[in-house]
């Protein structure tokens, strides 16, 4: 994730970015995403940092209080499985999404 590709889409009125395979050493850029009204759900199977970014939603395999088994999915298979199982969900909600990225 990138501020300027952010700040162009908030500039074009994005309301939600869905990271793939990046996003979660982005704590920065999620944070400004939020400040410009852009909310964002990251999903990313690379090792994280001490903090999560600050998205509606961090689907990785290497967090700490993931109870997954198989630790090895890349993020475009967290994607579609968060996409099945929570989207229909918490499409259309402004709420926190972290009950289900817990669960995958």
């Amino acid at each position: 994730m990138r501020p300027e590709v952010v700040e162009t889409a908030a500039a074009e009125g994005v309301k939600l970015i869905v990271s793939v395979d990046t996003g979660i050493r982005a704590a920065e850029v999620v944070r400004r995403a939020g400040e410009l009204g852009v909310d964002a759900i990251v999903t990313d199977h690379h090792l994280p940092e001490t903090d999560l970014p600050p998205a509606l939603a961090v689907l990785n395999p290497n967090r700490a209080d993931c109870r997954i088994r198989r630790r090895t999915c890349a993020a475009p298979g967290w994607r579609s499985s968060w996409r099945k199982r929570c989207w229909p969900r918490c499409h259309g909600r402004r709420r926190r999404c972290g009950g289900c990225a817990s669960r995958f």
